[in-house]
């Protein structure tokens, strides 16, 4: 419900801001060239798929898909270029994006006395890719955008029999594409607000050996209010 409730938030923010500036700054005609820094606040959902294979004993499974949910702020910077006077632009784009988004999924037989349990979390996710925007009209910027981006993720697995407990923690970097798709409503004197949608794929594995090889693929989806500052 998260989500939802921060795509209710950016339609009113949107409207308030095409409000402001059609009152405010009617006279002013935008620009979108040049740099800018951008900060975002939003919700993140997702899943977290897991898949277990051991090659020694001819064994494979998949565990679980484990739901993914938390709140997201981004801070990046960027540099649109005009292409001609077609009203596309284009330019480089990065991002740091913070904030828990996490799951766990446990599991239990004979009255807890065998069970297991897994937590996954993504505490930063990083992206470096390219942004192309089309202005369709003085006030409105159309953004879709592409790249790279690399999270930095935790996995632990806890097993128990009786009162024998025994855990692992795998950490470290996932890396992946991503997608992102956006609106910007000017605000004038360089400032605009709006709303951005984004869509990372990470997928990564860890070898233990005879122990057997532990594969994950990470989906995210988050939506975010923005705030960019022209210069």
């Amino acid at each position: 419900m998260k989500v939802f409730g921060w795509v209710y938030v950016a339609l009113v923010c949107i409207g308030v801001a095409w409000a402001l500036s059609t009152a405010v700054y009617a006279e002013e005609v935008p620009t979108w060239k040049g740099f800018y820094l951008q900060g975002q606040a939003g919700s993140s959902v997702g899943s977290h798929d897991l898949f277990y294979g051991n090659d020694f004993f001819d064994f494979a499974i998949d565990i679980y898909s484990i739901p993914l949910q938390g709140d997201i702020q981004a801070f990046g910077v960027g540099y649109l270029f005009p292409l001609g006077k077609s009203g596309f632009y284009i330019g480089p784009k990065t991002m740091a994006r913070f904030g828990e988004v996490s799951g766990s999924q446990s599991w239990s037989i004979l009255h807890n006395a065998l069970g297991a349990r897994v937590d996954v979390s993504s505490q930063t996710i990083y992206t470096l890719g390219v942004q192309v925007g089309y202005a369709f009209n003085s006030n409105w910027l159309l953004t879709v955008d592409g790249g790279i981006a690399a999270a930095d993720t935790t996995l632990c697995g806890q097993a128990h029999i009786l009162w024998v407990k025994e855990q692992e923690c795998v950490e470290g970097f996932a890396i992946g594409p991503y997608a992102g798709l956006g609106v910007q409503r000017s605000l004038g004197h360089g400032w605009a607000l709006g709303g951005e949608m984004e869509f990372f794929h990470f997928e990564g594995a860890e070898d233990f050996g005879y122990n057997g090889v532990l594969q994950a693929t990470i989906n995210q989806t988050s939506i975010s209010v923005t705030l960019t500052k022209r210069f």
